[in-house]
């Protein structure tokens, strides 16, 4: 798999730990659901907000589970085996929230997602 981060000198201000944890969980869901092609993460910003993109080439996640991927213990697809407890996108959502953000995500079965952060600039 490949792996690609492209920031456009853009800051993000806020909670270190708490940020760091936010695109950890993003990236290493992608990089789990990921078995072919690769995961991208690129960062761009302005004087108002900084938006970070997190895309893959992964299984994708079906539109009927999308309005609740955010959910705590919510998981698309129970018959997955991977680890994981369902938390990891409802703390990433909870982060992004008290940082005046938003998460939006886009996903297309077999052909991956794109999740998009957007962090106001203080």
């Amino acid at each position: 798999m490949n792996c690609r981060l492209f920031c456009a000198k853009s800051w993000l201000l806020g909670d270190t730990d708490t940020v760091l944890r936010l695109f950890v969980n993003l990236i290493g869901n992608a990089i789990k659901y990921t078995r072919q092609g690769g995961v991208a993460v690129i960062a761009v910003g302005n004087a108002k907000a900084t938006k970070v993109f997190v895309i893959d080439t992964g299984v994708g996640i079906p539109k009927n589970h999308l309005p609740r991927i955010f959910e705590r213990f919510y998981r698309a697809d129970a018959s997955r085996h991977d680890e994981g407890s369902g938390l990891g996108l409802a703390f990433a959502m909870d982060i992004a929230r008290a940082h005046g953000g938003t998460i939006e995500v886009n996903s297309h079965v077999s052909k991956g997602s794109t999740f998009v952060v957007t962090l106001l600039r203080g």
